[in-house]
């Protein structure tokens, strides 16, 4: 067992000598229940208790602009939960460390917020972990986690659109609309550039956390065609209410040469409400289709073995028992589809169970936990657990050739991901909603 980080010294040291010696030691505080904890997160079962809405703190938006006098202070809590909790400690090396020392001495007068993010995260990166990222308020994926790992699926709400963005080569697109939701009633479609909020840039919380009424939506569809405009009226929801909300809104049965296909789009799979809807639209398409379509691409991660429940299940022997969905499956993927979704991915081609369409997944498949670093302000994502842990139970020779063992132990995804079946790529600027990889669903089951 390591010692207690606070058993490092006994002398005084400066702040850049203590987290130098944090790193170089063994004496890393290990995280209290670790395998319990984190690895419910990577299957899916809802971990509590462990964040309250943001808004709770009185903080206002940040914009990336903004100066952090406390940058330091913020830098160094977070690399002390860097320091005893990340996964790997072998990637605290000399090269790392030293980057370590060349961040912190950049950050030792007050910086902007964009400033403090970009050398946080360029620092994390050198670990090469999925799940270790720094964060401000700013950030949609802030607001995602604080909705995850909170008591509620309506927890830390936030005003929002029900759309997420990304930036491309300094442009920023939408790269996903959420059905049921705002954006969606108002027309906006995956691949549109953002041009402007409110005549202002856009800013993914801030241009619509802080809207009292509609917001006008300046983007262009096209590459090089005039803008065009939208009004649309923000609502106070948090990211997962909005995923299950899109989730419910997605389930439809697409009619195509004579054929009738079901398709549910899983963003999430963070709380059981998520599991209960995948079991439902299984139920439904079981009776009502000839073929279905489960979505699994971008979003969040969670979900796990539980979900592959509809599909293919098991008794305790490992022998296949009664599927709710018996008729053809396909399942599309991308880079977007993360952590359990990649074990529900995995699982379901594994077996044979679904024909799996897209491209690979992103190989994220480390468990990670949040940390509050500046309430209201910054939080730390962080990689506390791999996927090759030893087993959780002993197993016999015998045990090993059975269908249950894959959901005993996670498969070895990190870093690696999901291959597809057949590959279909699907760019996303100026898209204008249009769907490559649902077509080629959809070609496969009316063939």
């Amino acid at each position: 067992m390591c010692a207690a980080a606070g058993q490092l010294s006994v002398e005084i040291l400066t702040e850049r000598s203590r987290l130098d010696m944090h790193f170089r030691t063994n004496s890393i505080r290990p995280m209290r229940s670790r395998s319990a904890t984190v690895m419910k997160l990577a299957a899916g079962v809802g971990v509590v208790g462990l964040v309250v809405a943001v808004r709770a703190y009185g903080e206002p938006i940040l914009a990336r602009e903004m100066v952090v006098p406390d940058a330091l202070t913020i830098f160094d809590a977070t690399m002390d939960k860097v320091a005893m909790g990340f996964v790997d400690r072998a990637r605290f090396d000399p090269a790392w460390r030293e980057s370590l020392a060349d961040t912190r001495a950049k950050l030792a007068v007050p910086v902007t917020v964009g400033a403090l993010e970009d050398a946080t995260n360029l620092l994390l990166d050198r670990l090469h972990s999925s799940h270790t990222e720094f964060l401000s308020n700013a950030d949609q994926e802030y607001w995602a986690l604080s909705s995850v790992f909170s008591r509620s699926i309506d927890g830390a709400p936030v005003r929002q659109i029900g759309a997420w963005f990304k930036r491309i080569d300094g442009t920023w697109f939408v790269s996903s609309v959420f059905e049921n939701s705002p954006a969606a009633a108002a027309g906006l479609l995956a691949g549109d550039e953002i041009v402007a909020v409110d005549g202002a840039p856009l800013r993914p919380v801030a241009s619509f956390a802080d809207a009292s009424a509609s917001v006008d939506v300046e983007y262009r569809r096209d590459a090089g065609a005039s803008t065009a405009h939208l009004a649309i009226r923000p609502k106070l929801m948090s990211v997962q209410r909005a995923l299950l909300d899109g989730m419910a809104g997605s389930q439809k049965v697409i009619e195509a040469k004579g054929r009738r296909i079901g398709y549910v789009h899983l963003w999430i799979g963070t709380h059981p409400d998520f599991q209960t809807a995948l079991a439902h639209a299984a139920d439904t398409f079981e009776t009502t289709a000839d073929a279905m379509i489960l979505d699994l691409r971008d979003g969040f991660g969670g979900a796990g073995p539980a979900y592959v429940t509809p599909f293919f299940d098991h008794d305790d022997t490992g022998k296949p028992i009664r599927q709710r969905y018996t008729k053809p499956l396909v399942v599309l993927i991308n880079h977007g589809t993360r952590s359990g979704k990649e074990w529900v991915a995995e699982l379901l081609k594994a077996h044979g169970r679904a024909t799996l369409i897209g491209t690979r997944t992103a190989g994220y498949f480390r468990a990670g936990m949040r940390f509050d670093i500046a309430p209201g302000r910054f939080l730390l994502y962080l990689a506390v657990q791999s996927s090759d842990t030893p087993p959780r139970r002993p197993r016999t020779d015998a045990e090993r050739q059975k269908v249950a063992d894959d959901w005993v132990d996670p498969p070895a995804l990190e870093g690696v991901g999901v291959s597809p079946d057949i590959t279909v790529e699907s760019p996303l600027p100026y898209c204008a909603g249009a769907d490559p990889q649902l077509q080629a669903a959809i070609a496969q089951l009316t063939r």
